[in-house]
């Protein structure tokens, strides 16, 4: 301003009273570009009054009024001059700043890239990735074109997602202003290391948090404490990774973080299908929400452990639908301050199955042996021989004879026996090896069939020995079968033996032999009295019958229906027993006693048909070839016809339907049936 009056001063001469401010603007407009915005006004205001009161005339007066006009003019051009100058100064500023803010941003990526020891990233308030330096790429494994913009979780453990660990660590280190632990993580080939991580919110000047700061740093091989995570880790998933056991682990809010391999063998699910999913969804429907509230229980009870019992803790859920037995645990603990529960169980499926078919095997055996005992006890009540010795001998004879066919059976496991090998078996006691010739295709018959096929061959080759070829020694019998289109055709012819001649009288062996071939057998039987020697062609269903390797056992033939045997006012009893012996002795002794037969029948369907001949009573064989008898027994009962069972079962019906009908365990004497059969109808009477 000095510099300024001075020039003016000394071009006055030239000048006189023209340009009297231009000095001083100029003045004005270095101060405000060189000094600053303060000192411009200051200058502004001296300038004004100096060029005034000095340069205008009146000099060194301010009475004239145009002077205070021109005054005021030079104040608003250096008001304007000011004002730009403080527009451009501020521009420069931000200007500055923005260019040190670049150089400083600069300077921190290129520090920060340079810290290849440390993952250092930025992540938005909702935790996806925003930016992503050389360490991270590094420590990481991730490119950062491959990872920007994913959410961070995807650097956690599966376990760790599965328990939303990283939502949690974002909400700390909002609330706290820092979060910091060391823990496992994950690289992107699935590795795992352990890590010190610390995370920090990025605020705007609201205080409102913007974002984070996440800084990682590898600790596995570098301190104490980082060998000591991933150790507890690895022995940890040794033990859960190799269990036979199914391991599930699962949070407070019920979401499964831990399912091994033997829960993904056990349950069909991979690991990946069901982390982070309710625990509850391996369990059926009907019982999630109580098994969950089970649960939440188990959470807050403080209890350690505890067996996962009741009824619908003891079933759970496979993927495919299907529902299955297990035995489990549970046991909770405290980690980080957080609760976590683990369900350890296994699949009982095969041992259910395996104690069902224990007892049912316990059930069939008792069953079978009582049968067995009845069926003696009926061949010893229907033999009839003139001396005591040719009583022992029939009875010794056809009692071994089932108790080869039931070695067969055995052998087999009840799946039925070589045609061959049972009639060698029957014969051989009573013959030569150079007496028997067999001759026909390899084939088996079926469990059904064996026991009966045994008596047939029994009683033809104990005939043979008294009456025919095999009671000399010269004496010969072949045998020969073949499959037909629908029956199985078995010829025995003897040769050599004594001249034949036709019986008088029908004894019981040819009785037996009817009974048990027409009735059990549904088969066919023709004699050939022919003097030479005896000729007996049997017929036989083919269904009885596989060639050797063809499959399992075919059902059994039903055979024609009995006829109903009951006359006149008799009291009709319909008798249901598939083993023609028992059938044929307690038929027999029933109707000695002054009972009336219908049947007997010795299937399903038969005893089905007979119920329309009109019955008063009936006494029921529980297991006829395979079927339960319920079905008849339901329609008795709807007809309101009384009833007894009879069997060697000692649980005859485990649904309890029938619990007030009288049970006869076999072997029953025919006098006992007959007793409870006239109890029942007095109570019918009643």
């Amino acid at each position: 301003m000095v510099l300024a009056f001075g020039a003016r001063l000394a071009l006055a001469p030239l000048l006189g009273t023209s340009a009297t401010f231009v000095f001083f603007v100029l003045a004005v407009v270095f101060t405000a570009a060189r000094i600053g915005i303060g000192p411009a006004i200051f200058a502004s205001v001296i300038g004004g009054l100096v060029a005034t009161y000095a340069f205008v005339p009146p000099a060194f007066t301010f009475s004239d009024p145009d002077k205070l006009t021109n005054a005021l003019a030079f104040l608003a051009i250096c008001a304007a001059v000011i004002l730009f100058a403080w527009r451009t100064l501020a521009q420069r500023t931000q200007y500055e700043e923005r260019e040190e803010k670049l150089v400083s941003e600069a300077r921190e990526y290129r520090l920060i890239d340079a810290a290849q020891d440390f993952a250092i990233y930025e992540l938005d308030r909702e935790g996806r990735i925003l930016t992503w330096n050389k360490g991270a790429e590094r420590l990481k494994g991730w490119k950062a074109e491959e990872i920007i913009g994913k959410p961070y979780n995807i650097l956690h453990t599966p376990e760790s997602r599965a328990t939303n660990a990283p939502g949690r660590e974002l909400k700390i280190a909002a609330q706290t202003g820092r979060f910091e632990e060391q823990a496992p993580r994950m690289r992107k080939d699935g590795t795992i290391f352990a890590a010190h991580v610390s995370l920090f919110p990025m605020r705007d000047q609201n205080g409102d948090v913007t974002g984070f700061v996440k800084v990682t740093r590898d600790i596995s091989d570098r301190s104490q404490a980082g060998k000591a995570i991933l150790e507890s880790r690895r022995r940890m998933e040794a033990i859960v990774q190799s269990a036979m056991d199914g391991i599930i682990t699962f949070d407070e809010d019920l979401r499964i973080v831990v399912f091994n391999p033997a829960a993904e063998r056990i349950f069909g699910y991979t690991a990946g299908e069901v982390l982070g999913s309710q625990v509850t969804m391996l369990f059926p429907e009907a019982s999630r929400q109580r098994q969950g509230q089970r649960f939440r229980d188990f959470f807050t009870s403080g209890d350690v452990n505890r067996p996962l019992d009741g009824a619908d803790s003891t079933v759970a859920l496979r993927k495919s639908g299907e529902e299955f037995p297990i035995e489990a645990s549970m046991s909770q603990v405290t980690v980080s301050g957080e609760r976590v529960g683990t369900i350890i169980l296994r699949d009982i499926t095969d041992r259910k199955t395996n104690e069902e078919a224990r007892a049912l095997l316990a059930r069939e055996v008792d069953h079978r042996a009582k049968n067995a005992l009845a069926v003696a006890q009926a061949l010893v009540g229907l033999t009839k021989a003139d001396t005591v010795e040719e009583f022992g001998e029939s009875i010794r004879g056809r009692i071994a004879s089932l108790a080869r066919a039931h070695t067969l059976l055995s052998q087999s496991q009840w799946r039925g026996a070589p045609l061959e090998q049972l009639i060698r078996d029957e014969i051989l006691p009573y013959a030569k090896e150079l007496q028997l010739t067999l001759q026909g295709p390899e084939v088996s018959c079926s469990a059904a069939a064996v026991q009966s096929l045994s008596l047939l061959f029994h009683e033809l080759a104990t005939n043979a020995v008294k009456h025919g070829a095999l009671g000399s020694q010269d004496g010969h019998v072949d045998i020969e079968w073949k499959l037909a289109s629908s029956a199985m055709i078995v010829s025995w012819k003897e040769r050599g033996g004594p001249r034949v001649l036709p019986p008088k009288r029908q004894g019981f062996g040819t009785k037996l032999l009817r009974q048990v071939t027409g009735r059990q057998l549904d088969a066919d039987l023709n004699f050939d009295w022919n003097p030479e020697g005896l000729g007996v062609e049997i017929r036989l269903p083919r269904e009885l019958f596989l060639r050797a390797g063809s499959g399992s056992s075919p059902d059994d033939a039903t055979p024609e229906l009995p006829q109903a045997r009951a006359t006149g006012d008799e009291r009709r009893i319909l008798v249901v027993e598939d083993e023609e012996l028992v059938a044929l002795e307690l038929s027999s002794e029933l109707s000695r006693l002054g009972w009336a037969i219908v049947g007997p029948a010795a299937t399903l369907a038969e005893a089905q048909a007979l119920l329309s001949h009109g019955v008063d009573a009936a006494v029921l064989d529980v297991n006829l070839r395979g079927r339960p008898i319920y079905p008849v027994a339901e329609a008795l009962r709807a007809r309101h016809v009384p009833f007894l069972f009879c069997t060697g079962y000692e649980m005859v019906d485990p649904e309890g339907r029938f619990a007030n009908v009288p049970v006869i365990r076999k072997p029953a004497h025919p006098a006992a049936v007959s007793a409870a059969l006239s109890d029942l109808l007095k109570s019918r009477a009643h």
